[in-house]
């Protein structure tokens, strides 16, 4: 039995998109977080610091995921939870059907926040275009100070933009 194309087309999607929650602003998705789970509790993040990531990190929690790439991701927004870092060049949005290069970033729950954890945000231009947020898994949060940490945005000179590619 042949399937039509569209079917196809459609549930091509339905994987691509598996895995994904929506939210329609930036700053409002708020996860629990699990019971014991100390790496949740803030950091201290304002719209005057950015998000230093020292190497890459890709996550595929289901059947999509996430590339975030090495550099400065700046602050954006910010609301009385958390402030939301806009990601260098290189951010992809991952599935089963590929790798797609597109606009999103990080939220980080501000200190002493409770309740909100931190989560990815990115665009997906199908049907339209709709933000999806993954909820940053502990392996991201275990390696602060490692492979990304937090600084003021006066800490950071002009060249510090884009990730060097070989040592200096």
């Amino acid at each position: 039995m042949k399937l039509p194309f569209h079917f196809i087309i459609f549930a091509c999607l339905i994987v691509l998109l598996a895995g994904c929650a929506t939210s329609s602003d930036l700053a409002s998705a708020g996860g629990k977080p699990e019971p014991g789970n100390r790496m949740h509790l803030g950091y201290p993040v304002s719209t005057l610091t950015s998000v230093v990531m020292m190497s890459d990190f890709k996550w595929w929690p289901e059947l999509s995921g996430y590339y975030l790439p090495a550099g400065v991701y700046k602050a954006e927004s910010e609301d009385t939870n958390g402030v939301f870092f806009k990601s260098p060049n290189g951010f992809k949005s991952e599935s089963v059907t590929g790798a797609m290069d597109t606009k999103g970033g990080i939220y980080l729950p501000k200190e002493n926040t409770v309740g909100i954890s931190g989560h990815v945000y990115l665009w997906l231009p199908v049907f339209g275009g709709r933000w999806a947020t993954y909820q940053l898994p502990d392996q991201f949060f275990s390696h602060y100070g490692e492979t990304w940490r937090i600084v003021q945005s006066n800490e950071l000179p002009d060249t510090a933009l884009e990730p060097k590619t070989s040592p200096p």
